[in-house]
């Protein structure tokens, strides 16, 4: 019997089945500390006679009062106490201190960038609204700042910027709202001039192109008609390169008609212009005639041309020589929008012209 009583009593040492002698247990709080950076917190256990500190299974020297101080720096150690009361000493359970790290704060561009220049300058074609955004975790006591000087009213993780300046921002975790920390760069953002396509004026009419013309600084432009632009209308031509009678070279535009032109430049930037086709003096045709009738019309005229209509515009000129409609050419047009008076109704294509007189009643 003795010697089982002395088995059952070395398996109990040997499994860990250590149990307290003194009559308390001490505790120490807080039991799960997590510190932002730079963070000073107090770890305190109850009243006993006398204490002892240990950090990582080390005796802290001096460390001899109910409470302990700890930091940021001890993130990631260990801690306990030995408590002594009556003579009874007593270990605390370890109390493990961690801590918050975060990255660096970071900015992201939210809108990308035409160009970046060599000092890695952002440029942005003119009018654009420039997004950029404070990166997580960083949310809490925001402050963007232009040349140095806090912007006012900018307080949100993301800022939209309208003009051109030196950028940088601050801000801190809503975990630890006292952790504020700096980009620690700026960030240059410059918006580009207006992009102004450069279709070159014939003298004495500008916005007219004359006969043959390229527009030198543009890389692409869109045509569409000015007065139908607004509905979504298809684009009426593609290209920079205008070459009368040439096919292909913008050989969809007519000429005395206004056109808005879309025009990109090598970077992307949009600059739009109204373009009207000046071609010089076209002909009058040596041998079709223009039937109309009736005449005097009130609502609807019948036009007659022994040639393909879709080859031709029509035009209702005043006495004043003030174009009132323009359209393409079809052998039924509606005038009833127009005021009563004397019109010249002229039918033109890219080489010949015919005119009639009207009486709008």
């Amino acid at each position: 019997m003795k010697k089982l009583i002395i088995l059952a009593a070395f398996y109990a040492v040997s499994s860990g089945m250590v149990f307290s002698q003194c009559p308390f247990t001490a505790t120490i709080s807080p039991s799960a500390p997590i510190l932002c950076p730079n963070d000073t917190i107090m770890l305190s256990t109850q009243v006993y006679d006398s204490y002892q500190w240990y950090k990582d299974g080390v005796l802290i020297p001096g460390a001899t009062s109910q409470s302990l101080q700890v930091t940021s720096n001890d993130a990631g150690s260990q801690f306990y106490v030995a408590a002594t009361l009556s003579a009874c000493t007593e270990n605390s359970d370890t109390v493990l201190v961690d801590g918050w790290v975060f990255l660096l704060p970071y900015v992201i561009h939210n809108t990308p960038a035409v160009m970046t220049g060599g000092s890695g300058e952002s440029y942005y074609c003119a009018g654009t609204v420039v997004e950029l955004e404070l990166g997580l975790p960083y949310d809490t006591n925001i402050t963007w700042y232009e040349s140095g000087n806090p912007i006012p009213g900018e307080t949100s993780n993301i800022i939209q910027i309208t003009q051109t300046g030196n950028y940088t921002v601050s801000g801190a975790p809503s975990l630890c709202p006292d952790f504020l920390q700096s980009l620690g760069v700026t960030i240059p953002i410059i918006l580009l001039p207006p992009f102004e396509p450069n279709w070159p004026d014939w003298d004495g009419f500008s916005s007219y192109v004359f006969f043959n013309h390229d527009c030198t600084n543009c890389d692409q432009c869109i045509f569409y008609f000015v007065d139908t632009i607004s509905n979504g209308s298809a684009p009426v031509d593609t290209g920079v390169t205008y070459s009368w009678g040439v096919p292909g070279s913008l050989d969809n535009l007519w000429p005395f008609i206004e056109y808005r032109a879309e025009c990109y430049d090598s970077l992307g930037c949009l600059g739009i212009d109204t373009i009207e086709i000046y071609v010089g003096a076209i002909e009058e045709h040596p041998f079709l005639q223009l039937q109309l009738y009736p005449n005097p019309a009130q609502d609807m005229i019948q036009l007659f041309l022994q040639d393909d209509l879709e080859n031709y515009q029509v035009r209702f000129m005043d006495i004043y020589g003030r174009i009132v409609k323009q359209q393409p050419l079809s052998s039924t047009i509606d005038i009833s929008t127009m005021a009563a008076g004397i019109y010249t109704v002229e039918v033109f294509s890219k080489k010949y012209y015919l005119r009639k007189r009207l009486i709008k009643q």
